[in-house]
């Protein structure tokens, strides 16, 4: 069809929401999955590109039988948009309730910082299925089902009162309250930060024991309630927490002939192996 532009895809054989249901994934793996999707994401946004549609199924993985991952994409990015430096988009709920940002709920306005806050509702997520992963009786809890509701209780609602307990402070919360001061959606901000009280206490990600504490500091900089405040999807890359990951092609080593053999000093002899990166779609794959 000449006169339609269309995205044309290689076929993946999963998403992320469902690879670690058929998978018991290693941290290991999960980081990896979870860094190149935020590579695709940061490829997005130096371009001024907005996914607007961050969740667990919009991160496409292909996995062999013998479950190694090979490939890890973004994609559904029909709702993607251009949004220039100072613009924002307003005036709708963009993507799904579980994994929008606040300022989503709220109809905007929202920015790139926005896709950042859905990733990492994204990431928790995933690192809540992995036992030794979890040292806190806390549970970051965006997942409901509707027939979890209590009577008359909103299933957005319930999202919002997470987000704000998790993630807001009285500085923040007020910074985004003024943010979003023309939304309908700033009254129901403000009765939900007032619902907090001795029976009903918030429970700031930033308090919580047992957590690794440079993971503990990219999750709270990555969902500071003032959009304009989180860090960038490649200043997060530079974390600590996304480092030592193996390649596809390491674990694919270690699947087959057991444990590396440790890097040798550097010699002047060149060598033929190189590491090569290949940006396709939107997403990365390391050969």
């Amino acid at each position: 069809m000449a006169e339609r532009s269309m995205f044309v895809y290689r076929y993946l054989t999963t998403d992320f929401l469902n690879l670690p249901v058929k998978t018991e994934l290693p941290l290991d793996t999960t980081k990896r999955v979870l860094r190149d999707a935020l590579k695709g994401l940061a490829a997005l946004h130096d371009n001024n590109i907005m996914h607007n549609d961050i969740k667990a199924n919009n991160i496409l993985v292909d996995q062999k039988d013998d479950g190694s991952i090979t490939d890890v994409r973004l994609g559904d990015i029909e709702d993607a948009a251009i949004v220039p430096p100072g613009c924002g988009i307003s005036g709708r709920q963009m993507g799904n309730w579980m994994w929008r940002s606040p300022e989503s709920h709220a109809e905007g306005p929202m920015t790139s910082p926005s896709d950042i806050f859905s990733f990492v509702v994204v990431l928790c997520t995933s690192l809540t299925r992995i036992s030794a992963y979890t040292p806190s009786t806390d549970v970051l809890s965006f997942q409901l089902m509707r027939s979890e509701l209590g009577a008359g209780e909103d299933i957005l609602a319930h999202v919002i009162e997470q987000q704000i307990s998790y993630f807001a402070d009285e500085d923040s919360v007020q910074e985004f309250l003024e943010l979003i001061r023309e939304s309908a959606w700033a009254e129901v901000f403000k009765i939900t930060r007032d619902g907090f009280n001795k029976e009903n206490p918030r429970k700031p990600f930033a308090l919580w024991k047992g957590m690794d504490p440079v993971f503990k500091d990219l999750i709270c900089r990555m969902t500071h309630f003032n959009p304009r405040k989180r860090i960038t999807a490649r200043e997060a890359l530079k974390y600590d927490w996304f480092k030592g990951i193996t390649s596809y092609r390491q674990s694919l080593l270690k699947l087959y002939w057991g444990p590396l053999p440790k890097p040798q000093p550097a010699t002047l002899t060149s060598s033929p192996y190189t590491s090569k990166h290949r940006q396709g779609g939107l997403g990365w794959l390391t050969r």
